[in-house]
């Protein structure tokens, strides 16, 4: 009896003890969540005040990946999850070392603290046996920084000319370093790929397979238009700033992508034509003149009768050519007699001009001056489905020019 009453005292103290253990353990935590808080809010203000002076936002070349405002959400956010993390798991110590006291309580103690308890050390392992991949990460992407550094440095040489390699024209530098860039990015992508997280996962090699379907049903027409452009771009029968023609488009080239060619027409509307068609039509480019001759011959053709000695269209056609803007003296103008016809004679009257671009309003300027020297000299500009109506009575010049 006095026994018992002595264990049970004993066990009154023990339980007492348990008790200020565990009232004091929960003190303690309490305190410490308090202690972050304030940590938190004066690691915030902090980042706040140096904000502006000493953190610089993350950029890839002209790309704001994080702001300034970002980079100091981030520090702030992963200091509350480091600190919600170990809240928890002082929580779970402290559960665990509590209820060990109380009999019949094993299944609460591995919810709170075993279960966790073994996931954190799978994820611990999973970490440290995961450090040598990467790290051999770490050295791909600097070594790939370093490639992409170099690879700038030497095309802004070529740009700047420091540095001159034969054969390589300027018109190749964009196109040329693209796709170099292009390849390195390709070769550290698949050299990193087996080195990611889940590489070997079922998800990723789904992924795998519906991208390349992806790209097996629309890169057809993609890659024959960047071949159609590499093509285009390492021809160089035309470059940015010539005036062409391409089927039945003209205008100025204003931009030569991998995939289209740009014109910017005569009415200033800009038209994109994709490269395969390019290179499936004829292009006539007004600007790159026989290398003897100064400028882009501008051609066209006018019908008068037999009636009217060739010389004095000569003459007329030259005059016309002078009245006209933008059509050169020299190299010199000069008519042609094209065809002899049932009921006229076809001239074609060739004159230069050193501004393509113009060549619609400089066509507009010709014809008029041709007509108006024509009319002024009293003679007839003929047309075959004119002189078929014709009864032979009258002319077909303005009266107060007749």
């Amino acid at each position: 009896m006095i026994i018992e009453e002595i264990h049970l005292k004993n066990e009154s103290k023990r339980s007492q003890t348990r008790f200020v253990v565990g009232i004091a353990g929960l003190v303690l935590i309490i305190l410490i969540i308090i202690m972050l808080r304030i940590i938190g809010g004066k690691l915030s203000r902090k980042l706040d005040s140096i904000k502006k002076t000493k953190i610089k936002s993350l950029n890839i070349q002209k790309i704001q990946i994080l702001s300034k405002e970002g980079i100091v959400s981030f520090f702030v956010y992963a200091y509350y999850a480091f600190s919600i993390i170990f809240i928890l798991s002082l929580f779970s110590f402290y559960f665990n070392h509590f209820l060990t006291y109380f009999p019949g309580t094993e299944a609460i103690r591995s919810l709170f603290y075993k279960y966790p308890l073994a996931y954190i050390k799978q994820f611990g392992i999973s970490i440290i046996t995961y450090i040598p991949r990467l790290i051999f990460i770490i050295i791909s992407i600097i070594f790939f920084r370093f490639l992409l550094s170099i690879t700038d440095r030497i095309f802004e040489s070529l740009e700047k000319g420091t540095i001159m390699l034969s054969g390589f024209h300027k018109e190749y530098l964009g196109v040329t370093k693209k796709i170099v860039k292009f390849l390195i990015y390709f070769f550290t992508l698949v050299l990193i790929a087996p080195n990611l997280p889940g590489y070997n996962s079922p998800v990723f090699k789904g992924l795998s397979i519906v991208t390349v379907i992806a790209v097996s049903l629309g890169s057809s027409s993609f890659f024959t238009n960047i071949l159609a452009g590499l093509s285009i771009i390492y021809s160089r029968f035309f470059k940015v700033g010539d005036y062409i023609k391409i089927g039945n488009e003209a205008g100025e080239v204003i931009e030569i992508t991998l995939m289209t060619t740009k014109l910017r027409t005569p009415t200033k509307q800009d038209v994109s034509i994709p490269n395969s068609i390019v290179l499936k039509n004829s292009v006539i480019n007004y600007s790159s003149p026989i290398p003897e001759e100064k400028g882009t011959i501008l051609h066209t053709t006018i019908t008068i009768g037999y009636d009217i000695p060739g010389d004095k269209i000569e003459e007329l056609c030259l005059s016309a050519i002078e009245d006209t803007d933008n059509l050169l003296k020299e190299p010199k103008p000069f008519v042609l007699e094209k065809s002899l016809d049932d009921f006229y004679v076809t001239y074609q009257i060739c004159a230069y001009t050193d501004n393509p671009q113009l060549m619609r309003t400089t066509y507009s300027d010709l014809h008029s001056n041709i007509r108006k020297q024509f009319n002024k000299a009293g003679v007839e500009i003929m047309s075959p489905h004119y002189s078929a109506l014709r009864d032979g009575t009258g002319v077909t010049i303005p009266k107060q020019q007749a």
